[in-house]
């Protein structure tokens, strides 16, 4: 598995885990903000990127190795992961090595469905195609364009890289376990993101009570990349206690 690193860390290290069809290079602009910070960072390529038969539980599995190998070194380790990497966080962090902190970037933690296949609606949304190997990809030169990265600042569209296939098991694989019942975990959300359920602070379960919104659509990672970098650098909350729920004002504005 290849895994982009830094170093030495003087602060912790930070596991940034890409989205569907993204690649490690899409936090390159978190994690420059988080380098300047002092913090090492660890960059994983997920399987299901590069293996059309490798899926939800492979993705998992190589992220758990990287955190697993950080904390045995006794590193403080924070797990975070945009989008579909917050699927793959929430359960690569459960198991006999989890991170220190969970950070959920345009991601809702979810409840284990072990035998339960997922929704695979964004395989047959527009502007994806199918390929012969039953990979699915987003139409790079549409995104680009006329879709959400068609407004990203231009030193960013300048560096970015194409979207890659990834297999079908990235969205049909259940949900095995999950790790944010016993980790302390912060969840990051755009105010427009229309990727997400509407109203999806609403929907993050007990015992996670620090859900943050800001001014922002689904793509947090590349407009504001130092607010990012800030939220994965606090330090880690108390530890997890079972909350009874949340109401409107239990999602706060991120500073």
């Amino acid at each position: 598995m290849a895994v982009g690193a830094t170093g030495p860390s003087h602060e912790g290290t930070a596991v940034l885990v890409h989205g569907l069809w993204g690649s490690p290079s899409d936090w390159t602009w978190v994690a420059a903000a988080l380098e300047a910070r002092g913090w090492d960072v660890r960059t994983p390529d997920l399987p299901s990127h590069r293996a059309p038969d490798a899926g939800l539980a492979a993705d998992a599995e190589a992220v758990r190795v990287v955190v697993r190998g950080l904390r045995a070194a006794r590193r403080p380790v924070v797990l975070v992961g945009w989008s579909y990497g917050g699927t793959v966080a929430t359960v690569a962090s459960w198991g006999d090595a989890p991170p220190d902190r969970l950070v959920h970037v345009a991601a809702l933690p979810e409840h284990p469905r072990p035998g339960e296949r997922r929704d695979r609606s964004r395989d047959r949304a527009d502007h994806v195609h199918v390929l012969d190997d039953g990979t699915c990809v987003l139409d790079h030169e549409w995104w680009t364009t006329r879709g959400g990265a068609a407004t990203f600042p231009a030193h960013v569209r300048a560096r970015l890289a194409r979207r890659r296939p990834a297999s079908q098991g990235t969205t049909g694989e259940p949900i095995p376990v999950a790790g944010w019942h016993d980790v302390p975990t912060t969840v990051l959300l755009g105010r427009d993101d229309t990727l997400l359920p509407r109203g999806a602070a609403l929907l993050v379960p007990p015992p996670v009570d620090d859900v943050r919104q800001v001014d922002c659509d689904h793509f947090l990672p590349f407009r504001l990349p130092d607010l990012v970098a800030a939220t994965v650098a606090e330090p880690p909350g108390p530890p997890v206690t079972p909350r009874p729920g949340r109401d409107a004002a239990g999602a706060r504005d991120a500073p």
